[in-house]
């Protein structure tokens, strides 16, 4: 099965929720917790899960994840 990774940051108002879901979603390889709350993570997973993944963290952070694919 194809693996991907993807780095994320997520704002101190939806970081604790988002975090749940990257653990549902697969493996969270690197986390940092900035100082305001903010957190820097990259979630390892399976390739077919990216688009549910997208959309599910989207919706919960209502559009404010920065997501970036890693080669």
């Amino acid at each position: 099965m194809e693996q991907m990774r993807i780095a994320v940051k997520v704002f101190p108002e939806h970081a604790a929720r988002a975090y749940n879901a990257f653990k549902s979603f697969g493996t969270v390889s690197r986390e940092e917790w900035q100082t305001d709350g903010t957190l820097v993570a990259v979630i390892e997973m399976p390739a077919g899960m990216y688009g549910a993944f997208t959309d599910r963290v989207s919706k919960m952070t209502q559009g404010t994840i920065q997501m970036k694919v890693l080669t």
